[in-house]
């Protein structure tokens, strides 16, 4: 399946909207849209992973250097909107919590 990427602008915030599966065919598709975004005006990124239907580790790994992006330039990175498999991986690979906003 590939991939699919619209921007919503709210207030100081931009989301990422993502559709289809996020592996290693279209985990650079989706780091690009992420440096598009980083370092811009919006204080927050947030990445609505609401129609994803497939994460593996080539797509973990591009939403952790969005997050890593976003944080060198100052902004807080979150995804939402989680289907339970997806939820499940990212639960299982550890990072959940850091992607989430949920730090412990």
């Amino acid at each position: 399946m590939s991939l699919g990427l619209s921007l919503r602008h709210g207030g100081d915030t931009i989301t990422v909207c993502v559709s289809g599966d996020i592996d290693l065919r279209t985990a650079a598709q989706l780091e690009d849209a992420f440096a598009g975004q980083t370092g811009g005006s919006a204080a927050t990124v947030v990445v609505d992973l609401t129609e994803v239907e497939f994460v593996d580790s080539a797509g973990i790994n591009a939403l952790l250097k969005g997050q890593r992006g976003a944080q060198s330039h100052g902004q807080a990175f979150r995804i939402s909107g989680t289907r339970p498999l997806v939820r499940q991986v990212l639960e299982m690979t550890g990072v959940w919590d850091l992607l989430s906003g949920h730090e412990r």
